[in-house]
């Protein structure tokens, strides 16, 4: 087990890390305002569209990471980008919800310095480009 998925598991029994409870305020089938929708679907709370961006990030790192680590040569451009849209999102959240996701983008940071570990590692030459 990796230690983002033993410190998810610790943090979070139950669900992926940034994933709200169900029934909680940012839970992802309540409307924002009464109902109100786009396109005949719920609308989504901040916190839950933060969480679900977080996810997707997730799901990209330990891909890049796992390819990287099979000897893989893998293309990163775009990906701080990514990280800085899902910073800007949870520091637009309200305060609260900002607290909820700052343990998730702690794990982020985690499997971030993995991937990077995992790409020096992979390089000839003690981690200098050949």
């Amino acid at each position: 087990m990796t230690q983002h998925a033993a410190t998810a598991r610790r943090r979070y029994p139950g669900r992926t890390p940034a994933t709200p409870s169900a029934g909680s305020p940012a839970d992802a089938t309540q409307p924002l305002s009464g109902g109100a929708s786009l396109g005949g679907q719920a609308a989504v709370s901040p916190l839950a569209a933060t969480a679900a961006l977080a996810d997707g990030v997730f799901s990209t790192l330990r891909m890049a990471r796992a390819l990287a680590e099979s000897g893989r040569r893998i293309d990163v451009e775009g990906l701080d980008r990514l990280v800085g849209l899902l910073c800007a999102k949870a520091l637009d959240l309200p305060p609260e919800d900002g607290r909820r996701m700052r343990l998730t983008l702690l794990d982020m940071l985690d499997d971030v310095d993995a991937l990077s570990r995992s790409l020096r590692d992979g390089l000839p030459h003690g981690g200098l480009p050949a």
